[in-house]
Order: C-alpha cells, then structure tokens, then sequence
C-alpha cells in the first residue's frame, strides 16, 4: 500500500485554501501556510517529508517568487516540486513563472481535476529525477565527474567479461602527500589537482579502446585497461609523470602507480586494486621511481599476512602468545631492575614467529588491543606467582598500543587489572610511545595523570624518534624516558648520536627523569652511555628477552652474586670472573676475556659471574 503523500499549500486566502484542502484531502495529506516565511517554517519543522508545494505568488511579507528563490538555495528543499497559481494564464506570466523554478502552473480559478492531474505529474517527475540523481551519486563522483570506485569496480568486470581473450592491467595511483598539498596551498588547490588528474585520466581512456577508469578514494584512482606489455605501460606512465611536473610550478606533484597485470581473471576487483595498492606502496617515497608491478613475492607477503589473522584468534585462545622478559640494569651497580614485557608468538608447527611480523599486521587490523590485554593478564599472573614464591619483585613494564590509548575506560582497566591479582601498582610499569603524545595530548596526560595518581610508573617508549620531542616532554608528565640506541645508531657512530643522547640525558637530569637506554648491544655503548650518566640500560649486551623462568632464575642468580660478596669478599668475585674461561686457571680465562676484546674484566665482575652461573660454568 502506497503511503499518502504530502501537499504543502501556500495561500494569503483561508478561502482559497480552504478550496485546495476540499479538493486535495482524500488523495493526499494537506499542511497549510499564509505566506513565504510561514510557509519555510513549516518546512523546516516539518516531521513529514513534503512531497509537492502549490504556492500563490502574490502574498505578503515574503511573496512567491521570493519563496522560490529561497528554496532554490536550499538542497534539502530544492529537489521539492512547485506548482504556481496565477490569475492570468499569458505568455509572460507562465514564462516568468517558470523562469523562478516552478514545475508547473495552475490558473485560477481551480479545476479540480486538472490541480490533480498536474499534482500527480509533478510528484512523479521528481520521484524520477530523484531516481536519476541517486543514481549519479552512486555511480559518478560529484566532484571529478568520472566514475566512484564501485561503479569503476563493476565496469571493469563487465570488460572482463565482454573481452575474454583480452589481457588486461589495473593500474591504481595516487598523489603523493596529497594531504600537504591541501595544508599547504588549500583544499580548493587541492580539489583543481584531482579534477585535473581525472582530466588526464580521461584524455588518456579517449585514445584506449575498452578502457575504464574512475575515482576510488580521496586522492586515489584507477584505470583498467588493456595490457600492452610492460615497455608500452612504463612508457605511457613514465609520459603522465612528465605531464604533472609541469603541473605546478610551486609545488613537484608526484604521481605514485602501482601496476597489477591481470593473470587470475576469477579475482574480485577490489582484490586486484588491492595487490595494485601493494605494488604502489613499495615505491612510496622513492622519488628515483615512480611505479611498479605487482609480483608473486608481494602475493606470498599477502598470503602470510592472511594466514597470521585466520590464526590469531586461535592462537590467543590456545595461549601461544607469551610474554618474555627482557631485563633492564642500573648503569651503576650493573644489577637488574626490573623488565619490559614483551610479546612473543611461539606457534605449535612454525615454532617462533617474529614480532616484526605479526605486529604490524595486529596495529593494522585491531587485534592488537586484545593481545595488550592478554599479555598485561599474563604479567600480572606471573608478578602473582612470583610474589607467593617468594621470588625477588622487580617493576615489569607492559606496552600500550596506540588504539587501547582512546578507550576511555583504559585506566579503569588497569587498575582492575592489577587489584584482581593483589599487584602492587609499583611493579606493573606502563610504556606509551613518544609519537602518540602527538595525537591527542589532553586525552593522553589524563590517563596518564589517572594513572599515576593510583601509583603506577609511566614510560615514555622511543623517546627522540619523533620530531617534536622537547615539545611533547614540556606537555605531559611522565616518570621515565626510554631511548632507543638501535634508532640513534643505526647509522655509523660518528659522534652525532653521542651528541644527541648526552644531550637528552643532560635535558633529562635537569627535569629530575631517569633515562633508559634500550636497543644495547655493543660494550662501547655501555661505556659512552656510563660517561654521560644514563641511568638504566636494557639490550642483548646484557640480556636477550626470556621466558619467564629464565627470568626467574635471573633473579635468583643476581641474589646469589650478593650473597657470595658478602660471604667471600670482592676478590672472589674477581677470582671467579678471571676462572670463568675455557681452562681453570687464571691465565686462560683472562686469554678467553682478550680474544673477546674484553681487556678489563675485573671492572664488572659481577656480570661475568651471572653470565656463566647461568651458563653452569662455575659451580657454586
């Protein structure tokens, strides 16, 4: 059943309204207004959606060619068809009538039956052009013109299907940093450069028989069309380069392309713009290349990734993530201080998967929130553990992922967290990463202040591998700075680190903040990161990241180094540090220590006597 349309009825005169609402009431549902500005009230206010406007034109304070004009300017009511009543019916009357946008016009006095009859034309002209409308919506961009990415999608299979024996290649590009051309020269500057890269895009298909091409994303576009062989495409590529250079003389404009040949025809579209993406994004940032193709190693790379999410949630299920712990020591006493927590993927047929891997793919899809949250229950079992076995308590700090930081109820969390298994806040540290201070500051500092109002520790994770450092440091409250040394010396150490780090350091001493050096592997780090007074230091020079019970056992051993000092003296730890070599006298394990480079084992005994206990090299 038809639901009853909505007539609006604009009229100075009850009497004539009252005519048009004896004529119109069993058909449709009738609202009344006065005049123009009434009349747009109504409008406006209207719960009802208004299908059609009679409207007189000669009325006070807002009379109907004013009304006409303002609705025109109006989207939400420019689409609503009008019909005007006259008293004359000339020439230049109805011209001027429909001049002013009106659909039609009706002469008094009224004939019901032609009032209806033009009400309903009216009604469903719009409803077509309503139709006509939607459609382009859907199936062009408004803004460029061409098609948006699912009308693209699907006339690309329809040359698919139509070409059989055709190859074909999608071609997807994009403008690199787009979004600095819009801060830098406005949005305005940015919306004429995709207008003109579609224009180009069009150029190109008039020349190209059975091509297709459209818009599918902000900056993003697509073309699919007969592959001619890798010289021809480079060489229509590396042409539509040269011809965007020339674009701006302000600005280079680069447009990145990534290339996917169609071999698997059975293939959606988008999963062939997605491996054309994939091609693309090895070359963003590349200003030497412009462009690539897609190959069998970017299809494996997919393959693993998929294989990673179909498992995670099993994974989890079956508790194959597990935290290892990787010491942190005190510059000082080289005694440890506590851990960071990390996660680890050991999986029951591919034995140890690397967090480089599965990291990056659970920051993509959201899974990484509830890895953080198993991984903190872990900790917070074992520091349990610990405590009831009476093993020595050291802070473990746990990682928080960036999209945990915007659930409001994350300090709530926590805090729960650590009360269910009676964990004293001291010892369960929280690690938040420099560069998301940048996002939302006001957001971050109050969990943060949330936090450490309840008593837990707060890390700055990667402090120095952003670009606003001292900025974000001057804004938030933090308890400890970490550092990356595998950031600050990727390069050669050439002495700009070593200026750097002392500096931070030195920066850090003056706002009373310890500092972590993390990523430590080298002894000559240990010894620079000694001379300009870093506090703490975590890395393979002292530890790798280990299960739990070798961290166990870590902590036992570190007391049981004190307990051989105060029993036997400093000496015997020298003793049992120079006869920690492969033969048991003095002369050979010193020999072991110079091979090694290590010319000065007496200074740090102690660590010498951890590593081999651990070893079972010297027995106690």
């Amino acid at each position: 059943m038809d639901i009853q349309k909505t007539v609006l009825v604009v009229d100075d005169s009850t009497t004539n309204r009252s005519i048009l609402c004896d004529i119109l009431h069993s058909d449709y549902t009738v609202i009344q207004a006065e005049n123009g500005i009434q009349a747009l009230t109504k409008l406006k206010r209207q719960d009802k959606k208004v299908d059609a406007i009679i409207l007189d034109i000669i009325m006070p304070e807002m009379d109907g060619y004013e009304f006409m004009n303002k609705i025109k300017q109006d989207k939400t009511l420019s689409q609503i068809p009008v019909i005007i009543l006259t008293e004359k019916s000339d020439r230049d009357t109805e011209k001027k009538v429909l001049e002013s946008g009106a659909w039609d016009f009706v002469p008094k006095p009224y004939d019901a039956e032609i009032i209806k009859l033009r009400l309903k034309n009216v009604i469903a002209r719009s409803q077509v052009s309503l139709l006509k409308e939607l459609n382009n919506v859907m199936n062009y961009d408004p803004l460029t013109e061409i098609y948006s990415k699912n009308k693209f999608f699907s006339a690309s299979k329809a040359l698919l299907k139509a070409y059989p024996d055709k190859q074909f290649a999608f071609l997807r590009l994009d403008i690199d940093r787009f979004k600095l051309i819009n801060s830098f020269f406005g949005t305005a500057y940015g919306d004429r450069l995709l207008k003109h890269v579609a224009k180009r895009i069009r150029d190109f298909a008039k020349t190209t028989e059975c091509c297709t091409f459209g818009r599918i994303d902000a900056d993003v576009f697509g073309i699919f069309t007969p592959y001619q062989g890798k010289e021809e495409t480079v060489k229509q590529i590396e042409q539509a380069v040269e011809d965007m250079k020339k674009l701006s003389a302000s600005y280079n404009i680069m447009i990145v392309y990534g290339v996917y040949v169609v071999t698997d025809r059975s293939l959606p579209i988008s999963f062939m713009c997605d491996r054309a993406a994939l091609a693309a994004k090895t070359v963003k940032g590349h200003y030497m290349k412009s462009y690539a193709f897609y190959d069998d190693k970017m299809r494996l790379s997919i393959e693993n990734e998929q294989n990673i999410i179909n498992e995670m949630s099993d994974a989890l299920e079956n508790h194959e993530f597990v935290p290892y712990y990787q010491p942190k020591y005190d510059v000082k006493t080289n005694k440890p201080v506590g851990a960071e927590a990390l996660a680890r993927w050991i999986h029951p047929t591919k034995g140890f998967i690397s967090p480089g891997v599965f990291i990056p793919i659970f920051e993509k899809n959201g899974f990484i929130s509830k890895l953080d949250f198993y991984i903190w229950e872990c900790v917070c079992k074992q520091l349990k553990e610990w405590k009831d076995k009476g093993v020595p308590l050291f802070p473990v700090s746990v990682n928080v992922s960036r999209v945990n930081l915007y659930n409001s109820n994350l300090s709530k969390i926590i805090i729960e967290l650590t009360k269910k298994y009676d964990v004293d806040p001291k010892y369960f540290n929280i690690e938040i990463t420099e560069s998301v201070y940048t996002d939302d500051n006001v957001m971050i500092d109050d969990i943060t202040s949330q936090l450490r109002n309840n008593g837990f520790t707060i890390l700055m994770d990667d402090f120095g591998s952003g670009y606003s450092s001292l900025n974000v440091l001057k804004d938030v409250q933090v308890d400890m700075l970490k550092m990356d040394m595998m950031f600050m010396f990727k390069a050669k150490y050439d002495g700009r680190a070593e200026t750097i780090i002392s500096s931070v350091i030195r920066m850090a001493k003056w706002l009373n903040i310890p500092v972590i050096a993390e990523g430590v592997d080298r002894a000559e780090q240990v010894e620079f990161l000694k001379s300009v007074g870093c506090d703490y230091i975590q890395g393979f020079y002292y530890s790798k990241p280990l299960p739990a019970a070798d961290y166990e056992k870590l902590s036992k051993l570190d007391k049981t180094v004190d307990a051989l000092r105060e029993k036997y003296g400093e000496q015997a730890l020298f003793r049992a540090a120079f006869l920690s070599g492969d033969t048991p006298n003095m002369a050979g394990g010193l020999s072991k220590h110079r091979r090694t480079g290590i010319t000065k084992p007496v200074d740090e005994p102690e660590q010498y006597v951890l590593a081999h206990l651990r070893e079972g090299k010297i027995k106690l």
